[in-house]
């Protein structure tokens, strides 16, 4: 697999109109990793990891999260890049905290198979550590899944 994309490539990967790519990009929502100068122009390229960025982005707003809240999950996300492209990684927690709780990571990490028994004691666990900062919602995403997505779609590519 390629380690950097061009915008085409992105959005052929994961499906996302170039009007709007372009439009989170302007924005500052997401950014990708690499820019470099060609004459006037500024060449902008993503790694397989900014697509999985940009996709569970895409996901958090599909399910209602704001904009501006989104991207700060997902721009945390890069602190750990290296355990999100680990295959332990399964599903991540995503929390809606109140505007004056921000010093916490806006998600957990979830490293195994969640059936109903073990979510429910995974998520009072992780409600109980937090509790001097509680938090609006939560939102999970079935994050191995996301990272399948691009993998298989970015290998088609090349």
């Amino acid at each position: 697999m390629k380690d950097r994309f061009l915008i085409g490539e992105v959005i052929r990967v994961l499906g996302i109109p170039r009007e709007r790519l372009k439009e989170w990009q302007l924005r500052g929502f997401i950014t990708p990793s690499i820019q470099s100068q060609q004459g006037a122009r500024v060449l902008h390229s993503y790694t397989f990891f900014d697509m999985v960025v940009i996709k569970t982005f895409d996901q958090l707003i599909t399910r209602g999260l704001n904009r501006k809240w989104a991207s700060w999950c997902v721009m945390n996300m890069y602190d750990f890049e290296k355990e999100l492209l680990s295959d332990d990684t399964r599903f991540m927690v995503f929390y809606n905290y109140p505007e004056s709780a921000t010093a916490r990571p806006p998600f957990s990490i979830i490293s195994k198979e969640l059936t109903k028994k073990s979510f429910y004691e995974l998520f009072m666990q992780d409600v109980i550590q937090w509790e001097e900062e509680t938090f609006d919602d939560a939102l999970i995403l079935n994050f191995d899944r996301i990272r399948r997505f691009v993998h298989e779609r970015a290998v088609m590519i090349g």
